[in-house]
């Protein structure tokens, strides 16, 4: 007797038609009775209909003498084996609302998967935070006291930094002495930033009265993986880029927390080193990056500087209010070119933006401040900035056939806007 699987609602019907001259048989056969044990038993087992009748002594085409009537047909049956309605409107309710039930079912059980890997990722997130050392706040230096008949403008020292490519290494041998970038020389160039900024603000301020300072980093702040040669040779990981990249930008700012009465970090984190596709995306590109990572090391490392305020920004483009000049800024990788500066297209899209803004209160901007293009530059008569890298030359932009210095910029805010823009070269 071979073994099959027996299909539920041929059976029954077979079960329910046949029933007046063997389910005696059959049920002594099987050792139970009813028509329902009796298919679970054929169905364990897995025998065919045709086979147990064979047994039996049964024919499967023969009926005894007087033919019986014909049964009637059945209502269809669920997988589940729970029969449907016989009205065709109340079947299609009864299908819809077991359709449902079964979703809802599902859902509930990947709702509590994902809560409970949610409350893991929160628990190790906590924990990474809780293990980032924080900076100790320096004292705070003392300035000259203002006199009465003081006529110095007020202004707000702005500072541009980012792309910082944190754990990128560049050779001096393949960039035939152009280029050298790796871990110290990054801490070297971000620590004469900061000198530089110091000596500026210091100058600066036998002309004017200069309380706060505004950072605006644009982006970039690590290597990354979205090349895969970046991927081989990089110092280190991703992640501990991010770490060492935001703790690197905290000390900067601590260093710069004593000599001001503010000091506000605006961090955008939506940029393309960053990301964790290769390809890039729209969705959450502000979070998904390790740049958001990277921001918030720098504003863990800061929380006991009770001048300091950190802004992290993760829309493709922030508009921030300094010395109330309107700002916006972006990491300025949505304009195309093949690694040179696109002044037309930048141009372009700066005038296509204000354009779309004109008209809504509240989004229109004064000046457009980006990075990406590792190189200084200013247009639009003095209303779009674009700031350089700490990075410098590598391997890639010299064989494109340019060099760029290793660079960042600060300016001064003040009630006739930005003045005073100054462009540090970080190189010894």
């Amino acid at each position: 007797m071979g073994k099959v699987t027996v299909e539920l609602q041929t059976f029954d019907e077979w079960l329910e038609a046949n029933a007046h001259f063997g389910a005696e048989k059959l049920a002594a056969a099987t050792g139970t009775c009813g028509a329902s044990a009796i298919r679970n038993q054929l169905c364990r087992i897995g025998v065919k209909v045709r086979d147990v009748r064979r047994g039996m002594g049964l024919s499967p085409m023969k009926t005894p003498e007087g033919e019986a009537p014909p049964p009637p047909t059945p209502p269809p049956v669920k997988p589940t084996g729970k029969r449907l309605s016989a009205d065709p409107a109340e079947r299609v309710v009864e299908t819809q609302l077991a359709a449902a039930r079964d979703e809802i079912t599902v859902l509930r059980r990947e709702r509590q998967v994902l809560l409970g890997d949610q409350g893991r990722q929160q628990t190790f997130f906590e924990e990474v935070l809780a293990a980032i050392p924080r900076l100790e706040p320096a004292p705070r230096i003392k300035r000259a006291p203002r006199t009465k008949r003081s006529t110095k403008p007020k202004a707000t020292l702005l500072l541009g930094t980012g792309d910082w490519h944190t754990g990128e290494v560049v050779s001096q041998e393949q960039t035939a002495g152009w280029g050298d970038y790796n871990w110290p020389v990054q801490q070297s160039r971000i620590n004469r930033f900061t000198e530089q900024s110091v000596a500026y603000i210091e100058t600066l301020r036998h002309g004017y009265d200069i309380d706060d300072c505004v950072v605006f980093f644009l982006g970039d702040g690590v290597s990354g993986d979205i090349h895969h040669e970046l991927s081989v040779t990089n110092e280190w990981p991703a992640p501990e880029q991010a770490l060492r990249g935001g703790m690197l930008l905290g000390e900067m700012i601590a260093d710069l927390a004593p000599r001001f009465d503010t000091v506000r970090l605006v961090y955008i984190t939506q940029s393309n080193h960053g990301r964790l596709t290769k390809k890039p995306r729209y969705k959450d590109a502000g979070i998904d990056t390790h740049d958001f990572s990277m921001a918030h090391f720098a504003r863990m490392a800061l929380s006991k500087h009770d001048n300091v305020s950190v802004d992290i920004r993760t829309e493709s483009k922030a508009l921030v209010d300094v010395a109330g000049w309107k700002f916006l800024l972006e990491h300025g990788d949505a304009y195309q070119a093949w690694m040179q500066i696109p002044h037309y297209g930048i141009q372009r899209g700066v005038r296509s933006e204000a354009w779309r803004r004109m008209g809504h209160e509240g989004t229109e901007f004064d000046y457009l401040v980006m990075g990406h293009w590792h190189f200084p530059f200013s247009i639009e008569a003095g209303r779009v900035f674009g700031v350089g890298s700490p990075k410098g030359t590598c391997e890639f932009t010299l064989k494109k056939g340019y060099v760029s210095g290793a660079s960042q910029t600060a300016w001064l805010v003040g009630h006739h806007g930005v003045f005073a823009r100054t462009d540090f070269n970080l190189e010894e």
